[in-house]
């Protein structure tokens, strides 16, 4: 019998890396080959891959700040886990990106990832935001 605690595992998480800016959990969160797979086809391999890609958001977005609003989960410790996790993120676009340049605009973002756990570490991960309803936050007239 195991005390790995799939949805507490996950939500502080989300919490450690991106409210928290603690980069460092990816390492002990994520396997080092994790496979990324993003909105607009992103492919990112590794950790480090996974974690330059969460860097440029925060870049662009500095005072983003993220919430878990459900997660769903099965499976145990032999198979491994799969994962649903439907979040928010709120933040203002302050930073040069993919984005790009600033527009002092506040933006909400809100997505589905979807995780495989095995050995108490994510190794796969797909990601989906709306990402035409970002620029449309971000370039579109305001309300």
């Amino acid at each position: 019998n195991s005390d790995f605690d799939v949805a507490d595992f996950l939500r502080q998480m989300y919490h450690d890396v991106w409210n928290w800016r603690s980069l460092n959990r990816l390492g002990d969160c994520y396997a080092p080959n994790v496979r990324y797979h993003g909105s607009t086809d992103r492919e990112y391999y590794g950790v480090n891959e996974v974690k330059s890609f969460i860097l440029s958001i925060m870049a662009m977005f500095p005072d983003l700040s993220m919430q878990v609003d459900d997660l769903y989960w099965m499976g145990n410790d032999q198979d491994g886990y799969r994962v649903s996790v439907r979040w928010s993120i709120v933040g203002t676009h302050l930073g040069n990106g993919i984005y790009g340049k600033p527009t002092g605009r506040r933006v909400y973002m809100w997505g589905i990832s979807q995780h495989i756990i095995k050995g108490e570490r994510i190794v796969e991960e797909w990601t989906l935001f709306n990402e035409f309803v970002v620029l449309q936050q971000i370039f579109g007239p305001q309300p």
